[in-house]
């Protein structure tokens, strides 16, 4: 089974026992300039691949986000929104999913619980972005469950924002 968002889906049933409401997914990218300059407030300039991360996710009625990855087999990460505790850079994967509630928390939004199961076709650590895809499907798969009503235009500032905070350094105002 190749296709990212039939094995998301199956994940998510193996391991919450249920059926996920939707499924949220994001491209890979590569910068054709400007390196790591996004995040900087420098130019540059992207272009989506024919790689993705698919994220299926089932809303909660509480504050509480559980996700599971194909990457990291067997490995359940947990968390509720408030309570991410410290988010330190070269951490668990998870923690760039828990800058994202923190940030907004950070910007007086409060969103609702999670689960989610987690599959990408973007290869880590080469240069595609893979955080950045995860970061625009969980973002994206937020927006939508707790009816936020962000523009989808600040994604890009959403991830930056987020990979800022991951790796210690302050995040900017990016939701408001």
């Amino acid at each position: 089974m190749s296709n990212p968002a039939q094995r998301a889906t199956k994940l998510f049933v193996q391991t919450f026992g249920t059926k996920a409401d939707a499924c949220y997914q994001a491209p890979g990218r590569v910068n054709l300039i400007g390196e790591h300059t996004d995040y900087n407030d420098g130019f540059v300039l992207p272009a989506a691949i024919n790689f993705h991360t698919v994220i299926a996710v089932k809303r909660r009625d509480d504050h509480k986000f559980r996700v599971i990855t194909e990457a990291f087999a067997g490995e359940l990460g947990e968390w509720s929104f408030g309570e991410e505790g410290e988010v330190t850079a070269g951490g668990d994967w998870v923690n760039y999913l828990k800058s994202f509630t923190q940030a907004l928390g950070h910007a007086g939004l409060k969103p609702k619980g999670l689960d989610l199961a987690v599959v990408s076709s973007v290869p880590m650590g080469a240069g595609l972005s893979s955080s950045g895809a995860l970061e625009i499907a969980f973002g994206t798969a937020i927006n939508d469950t707790s009816q936020l009503h962000l523009s989808p235009w600040p994604s890009p500032s959403w991830h930056s924002a987020v990979k800022a905070d991951s790796r210690g350094m302050p995040a900017a105002s990016w939701i408001i």
